[in-house]
């Protein structure tokens, strides 16, 4: 079992309105029956499309975790811009789509585009949002962690024919050469957790060590979705979310089977180790 006190659970996109009630039901009922966290970090897509009878559902999920939650932005809570990311913040009693929490081992820095755009221009951070986190980084203590609902350019693959991808124009953040620089200068970042792409467990990428600049790499996190796997959203599929561990020189990763009800195993371990 991991530490908890030194823990965070990762929850991929739920999808609120379009997960099933079994799906939902099976996750709260094993969550709940496990410690509580320092945190748990939902990391967008918490609704199928943002509307307020799909926020009251989230919010319902939410409030019963055992300890203290945060959401990210993700592009279907603020689909054809019908309300803005600050109004989706005010929903989900935050400040901002933008912020950072403070646990006793890390810095969580949660950022997202100010608006949701198509195709090419989709998970693009503004100017403001990286200048905020710059300002995160640089009065943040030695492990901070970058949550954004799109993942980092050519982190998580696999076969394009049935998952996205974050080499796919609408599947990772935007601009990818900005938010490196703004990376590579700030060694205190050292993990940035994403979703969106709804990728399994094992897809190539899930987890990896990605290159910033010559002697300069970030590790890239996946969350996989509760609400099914891959561009079908497969019902049937394993029904996991991911616990982190933070240690002084390493972080140990977990995958929960909430529909077992058993930890699952990633690259063949039940606890995957890596370096700071």
């Amino acid at each position: 079992m991991p530490g908890w006190e030194r823990t965070v659970h990762c929850i991929g996109d739920l999808h609120a309105g379009a997960i099933t009630g079994v799906r939902l039901d099976a996750l709260r009922r094993d969550v709940e029956g496990l410690g509580t966290p320092a945190l748990h970090l939902q990391i967008g897509d918490v609704t199928e499309g943002g509307t307020k009878k799909q926020d009251e559902l989230a919010l319902g999920f939410l409030d019963c975790l055992p300890g203290p939650w945060v959401t990210a932005l993700g592009n279907p809570d603020i689909v054809r811009n019908h309300r803005t990311a600050a109004a989706w913040a005010r929903a989900y009693g935050q400040d901002s789509h933008n912020f950072s929490i403070d646990l006793d081992f890390a810095r969580v820095i949660v950022i997202g585009p100010d608006r949701s755009e198509p195709g090419k221009r989709a998970g693009r951070l503004s100017d403001r949002t990286l200048a905020f986190l710059e300002r995160q980084l640089d009065g943040g203590p030695d492990d901070c962690w970058i949550a954004c609902h799109w993942p980092l350019f050519r982190t998580v693959m696999g076969d394009p024919r049935l998952h996205f991808t974050s080499a796919m124009e609408a599947f990772h953040a935007k601009p990818d050469g900005r938010i490196r620089e703004v990376l590579t200068h700030h060694r205190n970042a050292k993990l940035w957790v994403s979703g969106h792409t709804h990728s399994p467990l094992s897809a190539p990428g899930f987890i990896k060590r990605a290159r910033l600049a010559r002697g300069r790499t970030i590790l890239a996190l996946n969350t996989s979705a509760l609400v099914g796997i891959g561009k079908r959203r497969d019902p049937r599929a394993p029904l996991c979310s991911l616990y982190l561990t933070h240690h002084r020189d390493r972080l140990e990763i977990r995958a929960r089977d909430h529909r077992a009800r058993a930890w699952r195993n990633i690259r063949g371990r039940r606890v995957v180790e890596i370096s700071f």
